[in-house]
């Protein structure tokens, strides 16, 4: 299957492989657990598959499928050929990743059903129930992992003084007011993969490719691999102006801290403005 292989295209391709899946012993890729919840929490959320069956005897059928899709998500996520084989399947590490969310939903749910068994079976429910309730609930807050923050991180964050709580918001502020100043609508602009999303977000324009989306565009992976040639400060110019003529470029937008990158931009055009830690130039 060229693993190995199918890997390497989709990190050159701008998919961020490495962000969302992790490299397991043998090479290839796998899910870290501690991205929801822990590898407690997943082996915890298994076992309750079994009092649950036992118990629930009236809804057997519903238990069984239940774990029958959290042992097939497990694997497809834990396994690294189970995983590589989703990659395969929905050419997205994103999408592959996104399993996790059902996977938790899953174990979360027997769970709560072992935990409601355990109830009912136990006297003096005015007491215990509503105890049981809220440390279920606390316990639920340290899944956030895939936040990517931990609920300890959220309250640090929300007791932050306001201008950090804000800055993020600012930020984004400011990019669209200069994205809306400078870039005509309906330009097709040059960013890079990963800032290809909120530009399009804050702007009305086009991206030659982003890292996640676009999975099923036509040639995406060779648009991908063109955003990486123009992008790249080596690139030699009559080859760059081919590409951007190509796909009818004429304004890039970049982060100013990467600016070292671009002074090809610079040379070949004129900056149109400044502001969000973005730059913005008008090729000539």
């Amino acid at each position: 299957w060229a693993v190995r292989t199918k890997s390497q295209a989709l990190l050159a391709g701008g998919g961020h492989l490495e962000k969302q899946l992790r490299v397991a012993p043998d090479g290839r890729y796998v899910f870290p657990p501690e991205l929801m919840g822990g590898q407690l929490f997943v082996l915890l959320g298994a076992l309750s598959f079994a009092p649950a069956f036992y118990l629930q005897r009236e809804r057997r059928a519903v238990w069984v499928g239940a774990g029958v899709a959290a042992l097939l998500l497990a694997l497809t996520l834990f396994w690294s050929s189970g995983c590589m084989l989703a990659l395969r399947v929905l050419l997205e590490p994103f999408s592959v990743a996104r399993l996790s969310t059902v996977l938790t939903s899953l174990l979360f749910a027997g769970l709560c059903a072992v935990c409601v068994l355990v109830i009912d079976r136990l006297p003096a429910q005015q007491i215990i129930q509503p105890t049981l309730t809220f440390l279920l609930c606390a316990f639920s807050t340290q899944l956030l992992g895939h936040a990517p923050r931990t609920f300890t991180e959220h309250v640090q964050l929300a007791l932050s003084p306001l201008a950090r709580r804000h800055e993020t918001l600012d930020m984004m502020h400011a990019r669209q007011t200069l994205l809306a100043t400078a870039v005509p609508k309906g330009e097709t602009v040059l960013t890079t993969a990963g800032l290809a999303r909120p530009v399009v977000m804050l702007c009305d324009c086009f991206v030659i490719a982003a890292d996640r989306g676009h999975t099923h565009v036509l040639g995406i992976g060779q648009r991908r691999a063109d955003v990486d040639t123009l992008n790249h400060p080596a690139t030699a110019w009559p080859v760059r102006q081919a590409l951007l003529a190509h796909y009818g470029v004429r304004t890039v937008v970049f982060e100013r801290s990467r600016w070292r990158n671009y002074r090809w931009a610079t040379q070949h055009g004129q900056i149109l403005g400044t502001g969000g830690g973005l730059q913005v130039v008008r090729l000539r």
